[in-house]
């Protein structure tokens, strides 16, 4: 038997070599293809259009939704009117797809500092500007859950037209998918009106 070894020895080289090869190309392959196919990924662009001269106290925001991942991306399904979509230690959100406005409140003595979306002291909530439903046109004729989907490579435009009085403010755009942890994104820009 071990003159079988012997004599057999490149052969079996050959063939433990290429098992392992195939073994590892298809080790690679899978995870390339789990990598990619189930990766979500978001890009959220928000900005102030220009308003018109006549109507001056208008200021139009608009965020853009932009699916850069491999993947359909669903807006998170909420089953009871007036129930969190999201829930962690600091944000509390009642829609899939919000925009939050924050005042900055200036004060007499300015120190550098950062400021802290969830706990400055700088900034104040704008009454009735607390949450909006960015994805308001996609609400079940029920109420009960949005209707939303961006597939691969899809963009869209949501436009909000708000009235805000003159200042300072923070403007947070939030996205929330279907996976918890993994399906949630915003972006923060500075607006003076």
């Amino acid at each position: 038997m071990a003159d079988w070894f012997i004599c057999n020895s490149k052969e079996l080289q050959s063939l433990t070599i290429a098992f392992a090869a195939i073994v590892g190309g298809l080790w690679v392959l899978y995870r390339f293809i789990m990598e990619r196919t189930n990766a979500t990924a978001m890009q959220i662009n928000v900005e102030i259009c220009p308003s018109e001269k006549n109507i001056e106290p208008l200021t139009l925001v608009k965020v853009q939704l932009s699916n850069i991942g491999k993947r359909i991306l669903k807006a998170k399904i909420k089953r009871k009117k007036d129930v969190f979509t999201y829930i962690d230690n600091q944000d509390s959100l009642l829609y899939s797809a919000s925009l939050q406005i924050k005042k900055i409140c200036w004060t007499a003595e300015i120190k550098p500092e950062m400021i802290s979306w969830h706990n400055s002291k700088m900034l104040e909530k704008v009454e009735n500007l607390e949450e909006i439903n960015l994805l308001d046109g996609y609400v079940s004729k029920n109420g009960l859950y949005t209707e939303f989907w961006l597939e691969p490579s899809e963009a869209i435009d949501l436009l909000c037209p708000l009235i805000l009085t003159p200042g300072g403010y923070l403007i947070k755009a939030i996205f929330v998918g279907n996976k918890r942890d993994a399906d949630y994104w915003s972006q923060i820009i500075y607006y003076k009106k």
